[in-house]
C-alpha cells in the first residue's frame, strides 16, 4: 500500500512541474506581446513628434 501512495504522489507532483511549465510559457509569451505592443506604440509617438 505504501508504494500506491508513493506513486500518486510522484504523479501529484509532476502534473504540478507541468501547470508551472505551462504558466510559465503563457507569462513568457503575455511578456513578449506586451513589449511588441508597448515597442509599436513607441514607434508611433515618435512619427507622431515629427
Amino acid at each position: 500500500m505504501s508504494e500506491d501512495k508513493s506513486k500518486s504522489g510522484t504523479l501529484k507532483q509532476d502534473t504540478g512541474k507541468l501547470k508551472d511549465a505551462e504558466k510559465q510559457a503563457r507569462l513568457a509569451e503575455a511578456l513578449r506581446a506586451n513589449l511588441r505592443r508597448r515597442k509599436e506604440q513607441q514607434r508611433e509617438r515618435k512619427d507622431d513628434a515629427k
